[in-house]
Parts: structure tokens; sequence; C-alpha cells
């Protein structure tokens, strides 16, 4: 009997059962299937099939709108090495960020955005960083997998928000590897009074570019050469790069303690209240300080990028990134206050006159110890910046999101060199031909919507009605019912006996005390299935079966309206959501219109922009209402984030602020970088994602089931 072979990619379904097909589906054996008849269809048929291939095709809006489906089981598994522990964590988080943001962004934003009002922007920026952190947290602990806000994103608002999110944190990373780059050549510049630099300079090679050009006018050879041995150091495993992480951090630690203590010790209020004022450059300059500062707090992604290195990550991760964030805003907090109370500030002065400063001070010799720490504090972010390239580039490439050469996996359980190589020449031509001055124009924005994104996805995943087991979640623990009876029995035994049973009375009380321990922590979980148990086992012991009907199980419930309490999300209540969070972005949005404008012409009636900014402000608190009183998962995870949906909220309404806040270098940036990133989707990510190929098999399955 003759067998013909069907081709998936060429029929996707028929309506009919008796429609026919010249394709066939193989089977799970890898045996062809006989098809229905062995007459081949005539044209008309061949016709028929066509047509409703084409009407039966999804739409590109639910395409581009697909969500990534996670399988719960397998979220432990990775074929990367498990080596990184809590402090290995903790020390690649702030080594990515402590460098960076205290020998390079600082000094410029004193210097040319924000003046001594900076120690705002600091404050500003370490409670945009926590809100964002703890809905990190979250995620982490819920969805432990590469790739941090993209694979959030991925999850909670479909494949195009996340590849978006995704491909400006490849540019943003890139971005601030080559800040740090071109500020360690600057460094070495002022160490060497400027020996190096004049060794390597290439006076053949000078580049005709205008006085406001992005370009430099001799390339960066110094530059180029750091960024070429720290991509070599990032081959590494990850343990590896851990162990260089913590020794830089530590010395550079040690360095930034020194350079506090000296400006403490010089304390001048004239440099807060002479000269141009605290507010030098008004209150949008704090907003632009506090926006510059958003990417030097990047242990949050270099943490959850890393997640699958990480051991025990769902409780690992938060905690590294509570950490990393409570250290870097208070080492910045004390860094920004030193600064400004102790040292002149001049807009005539360079980015890495950090040090003269010092010696203005009259204090010879700290100035080659803080340029010291430079070098070591910008060499461990730079080795941060590289190293979270390539596993958000395996995260993407796991998703077909990205080439399939990006995923693949070393014999000892690390990734192979593509990632690092493509990361390190990026950087090294950025950081060759680019000012410094404008890489930091275009900084930030990036970081800025993947954690609105993150916030968002929190949202998401409490209010949709289909994330209730999304992800993992703490489950009960399963008690042995007989090992109940038996020890229950010696507990009433040993009553009988009297005192020449005390030892098993004692032991019948322990285990009595330490299952009455497991029945209260079970109490602050709401998992339907076990409640039946969870009765009986407390009828047993007389204690009460009332099961307490907060959504977090603690003080958190405050914030939520008995309706969500005792109900669970449903499509009703998602809608509800949705509309509550879209009008809450677009009031905020226009909020921070109407404070441009109200800046742009100052004549406006002052009472007229108050009232709208009242109406306006009514409009953002009635939307928080809206969305808090809709019901909500009530899952018991690791790490919980308290006061939802309050804190996301506030923290996609700084994020938008400060968005605002950035030059319109930045905005160009963004759109630039925007349409390559939707070319390349539409030119291999939208065919070959890995949600298409779960579709397909979905449309075969169906059709094998007709």
């Amino acid at each position: 009997m003759m067998q013909v072979m069907r081709n998936p990619q060429r029929c996707r379904r028929t309506d009919s059962p008796s429609a026919h097909c010249d394709c066939a589906i193989p089977s799970d054996a890898g045996e062809p299937i006989v098809p229905r008849s062995l007459r081949l269809p005539d044209r008309n048929a061949r016709l028929l099939c066509t047509l409703k291939k084409v009407m039966g095709m999804p739409s590109v809006c639910s395409n581009l709108l697909r969500r990534k489906t996670v399988v719960t089981s397998s979220l432990h598994h990775t074929n990367l090495t498990r080596s990184l522990g809590l402090l290995g964590a903790i020390a690649i988080g702030i080594g990515s960020s402590l460098g960076l943001g205290a020998f390079v962004i600082t000094s410029y934003a004193i210097q040319n955005v924000a003046g001594p009002s900076f120690v705002i922007s600091v404050i500003i920026a370490g409670v945009a960083n926590l809100l964002a952190g703890l809905a990190y947290a979250e995620n982490s602990a819920r969805l432990p997998r590469a790739g941090s806000a993209y694979f959030y994103t991925y999850v909670a608002l479909g494949e195009l928000c996340g590849f978006v999110v995704g491909w400006h944190l490849l540019l943003e990373n890139v971005i601030a590897a080559a800040i740090a780059a071109k500020a360690w050549s600057q460094y070495v510049n002022f160490i060497t009074n400027g020996t190096i630099s004049s060794a390597f300079q290439l006076h053949q090679m000078t580049i005709a570019s205008r006085e406001n050009s992005i370009f430099v006018e001799t390339p960066d050879i110094i530059a180029l050469l750091i960024a070429l041995v720290v991509s070599c150091l990032s081959f590494a495993r990850a343990k590896y790069t851990v162990i260089v992480s913590m020794v830089l951090v530590l010395l550079n630690g040690l360095i930034i303690m020194c350079f506090v203590c000296i400006g403490y010790l010089h304390v001048d209020h004239n440099n807060w209240t002479g000269g141009l004022g605290f507010f030098a450059h008004g209150f949008s300059g704090v907003l632009y300080g506090a926006a510059l500062l958003m990417p030097v707090f990047s242990g949050n992604e270099t943490i959850t990028v890393a997640v699958e290195e990480t051991r025990e990550p769902s409780k690992t991760t938060p905690t590294a990134i509570m950490y990393s964030i409570c250290v870097c805003s208070i080492v910045y907090f004390c860094i920004a206050t030193s600064a400004t109370l102790a040292l002149p500030m001049s807009p005539s002065m360079h980015i890495t006159d950090l040090p003269d400063m010092l010696d203005a001070l009259h204090i010879y010799g700290a100035s080659s110890v803080i340029a010291v720490g430079g070098l070591i504090g910008l060499i461990a972010s730079l080795l941060g910046q590289i190293c979270g390239i390539p596993r958000l580039l395996y995260a993407m490439s796991v998703d077909k999101l990205m080439f399939d050469r990006f995923s693949h996996i070393t014999p000892k359980g690390g990734l192979k060199p593509y990632g690092a190589i493509i990361a390190g020449m990026f950087v090294s031509v950025i950081s060759v031909f680019v000012k410094l001055e404008a890489l930091l124009q275009i900084v930030s924005i990036g970081t800025l919507i993947a954690y609105t994104m993150v916030s968002i996805s929190v949202i998401c995943f409490r209010y949709q009605p289909d994330t209730d087991c999304l992800g993992l979640y703490i489950e009960y623990r399963d008690i042995d019912e007989d090992s109940v009876l038996n020890h229950m029995n010696l507990f009433h035994t040993s009553q009988l006996n009297g005192s020449s049973q005390s030892s098993t009375n004692s032991s019948a009380r322990d285990f009595y005390y330490e299952l009455q321990n497991q029945t209260e922590k079970c109490r602050d979980s709401q998992d339907n299935e076990h409640t039946h148990s969870r009765q009986g086992l407390q009828s047993i012991r007389g204690l009460p079966s009332k099961i307490s009907n907060t959504a977090n199980g603690s003080v958190t419930s405050l914030l939520t309206t008995p309706l969500s309490d005792l109900s669970t999300p449903s499509r009703t209540s998602w809608l509800r959501t949705a509309i509550g969070l879209i009008v809450f972005i677009l009031i905020s949005i226009l909020l921070c219109t109407l404070m441009k404008i109200s800046e742009l012409f100052k004549s406006v009636n002052s009472w007229l922009i108050l009232l709208i900014l009242f109406i306006v402000l009514v409009a953002l608190v009635v939307s928080i209402a809206v969305v808090a009183s809709q019901a909500q998962h009530r899952t018991k995870l690791h790490f919980r984030l308290p006061y939802v949906p309050c804190i996301p909220m506030m923290s996609i309404f700084i994020n938008i602020f400060l968005i605002a806040a950035l030059p319109s270098e930045a905005w160009i940036r963004f759109a630039v970088w925007t349409v390559l990133g939707l070319f390349m989707y539409c030119a291999y990510g939208y065919r070959s994602s890995q949600m298409s190929r779960c579709t397909d098999n979905a449309v075969i399955l169906s059709e094998m089931a007709d």
C-alpha cells in the first residue's frame, strides 16, 4: 500500500474531516500517517484546502501578542552550571554598578547636570530603583529563568514587547560598557599625564568632525584595548568571574571610603549656598541627574540575567537584588554629599577632574589614589556589563528570537564565547570612535523602559485570570496521616500512664507543636487543593478551621477591598484592571507633558496650571483605586511584592517622569534603535520564534484529533 508523507508546514488545518489535502503529518513514532483516501485530491480540492489554510491562519496581531508558554516543571532545569551563591550574586550586582556610577556619572552629573542638588537626584534614583527592584524580586522568584526584563515582558505582555525590551537592554549594556572603557582611558591619561595616550595616538587617523559631532577626532586606542581584554576575561565561567568581581569590589570599596572620609573632613556649606545655589540647574536638572543614575543601578539586570547560574534562584536572587540596591544607594549618597559639600564645582571642569578637585584641597597624593580606585572600579563595571550581554543573547536565542549560535553550551556547562565576542566588538567600536559626553546623553532610556515593563508585568501576573499557577510557588507539604494518628495515640497513652511515660509524652508533645506550626503556616496560603485536608487536620486537634481571606496573608491586605479578597480574577476583572492601568499610564504621560509646557511657557496662569494638576492627580488616584479593587491571585511565592498595585504603579509613574527628563538625543537613539530592532524581528525573529513553532504544533495536533 502506498504511503503519502505530509508536510506540516504546508497544511495548517481543515475544518471538515472529509476535506483532503496532499500533505500529511508525521506521527510521534516517526512513521508517516496513511491518508484517509489513497486518491490524491483534484484541482478543486487543492484550491479549497489552500483557501482554508489562508482563512485559518492566525492574524499578525495575535502573533505579535503571543505570550511565551512557561512549563513550571522545567523552570529549575538549565544547561548552565549553577555556581553562584548569595555573595557571588551580590558581588556581580555591586561590581557592575559601583565603579561606573561613582567615578563617571556622579562627577559628570554634579558638574554639568544638577550641581549640589544631585543629592536629591540620588534619593529619587534610589527610591525608583528600590521600587523596580521589588518588582524584579517577585518576578525572579516566580520565573527563575535567564533573560530578566526581556523574559518577564515576553511572558506577561507578548513577544513583540519582550523583543523590544531585550533589544534595548542589549544596546544599554553596550553603551554602559563603552562609557566605562572610555572613562578608564581618561583615568589612565590622568595618572600618566597623557604619556600613554600620546604613545598610542594615531595622528594619521584623525577623523574630520564638527564641534558638535558625536565622534572623536582621534581614535581612543586605550579604550579599545581594555574593552578587548575584559571581553576575553568574560569568556571564563561564572564562578571565576565572580571571584574577580569580589576582589575588585572590595578594593574599590576601600578607596571610595577614603574619598568619602576626605570629603567629610573638608565640609564647606558655601558650596551649597554660594554660586548658583543648591538648585543650580532647576528641578529639571534634578530629574535628569536621577535618570542618569538609573543605569548604574544595573545590579537588578545583572543579577536576574544570570539567574540560571545561581543556586536556589527563587530565594537567592531577590535577596541579592535588595542588598545590591541598598549598598549602592548608601554609597552614592555618601559620595554625592561629600563631593558637593567639600569640593567646589565648576562647569569648566572635565569629566575626570574628581582627582583634580582633591588637589585643589591641597591633599596631594590623594588624587592618585582616587584615580587608581577609578581604574579598579571601572574594570569591575566593564566586566559586569559585558558579562550580561552574552546571557541576554542566550535567553533570546533559546526563544529563537536571536541566532541559534548564541545559545550553544560548552561541555562544562558554560556559554560558548560567541556572545562575548559580539559584545566585545560592539563595545570596542563605540568606545574608539564616539565621545564620552555623547554616550552619557543617550544612556538610561533602555533601563527606564525595562523597569517600567517589569512593573507592568507584576500587575499582569497578579490580575490575569490564567496566571494563578504560573511559575514557582510554595506548595503545602503533605503530612502522613498514619504518622499523625500514631503520635496522637502515643500522646493519649502517655497521659494515661502518667509520669512513667514522660519521655514518650515529650516526644508526642513536640510533634504536636510541630504539627500546629505547620498548620499555622498553611493558613497563610490559600491553595484550594489542600483546603479539605487542612480542615481535617484542624478538626483532629480541635483548632478553628477558618481560613484567612486576605490577599497577601499579611498587613498588605489593608490596601485591598473585600471584593478582591473573596474572589478570584476573571476576564471581566482583568479587563477593568487593564483599562485602569492604561488610563494611569496615559495620565502620567499627560502630567509630564503639562510640566514641560509649564516650563516652556512661564507666562501661563499659575492657577490654571494648579487646577489642571489637581484634576490629573485625582484621576491618578482614581485609576489606582480601580485597579486595587479588582481581584488578584493569592499564590504564595518565595518572595511576594507587598502593596500591589500601589508599588508597581508608583514605579511606573516615577519611571515615566525620568524618561521625560531625558534630552532629545536619548529619544533619537530610542527611535533609531527601535526601527532597527523591528527590522531584525520581522526579518528573523517573527518567523523563527519558538512560540510560532508551538502554534504550528498545536494546529497539527488539532488536525490529528479531527
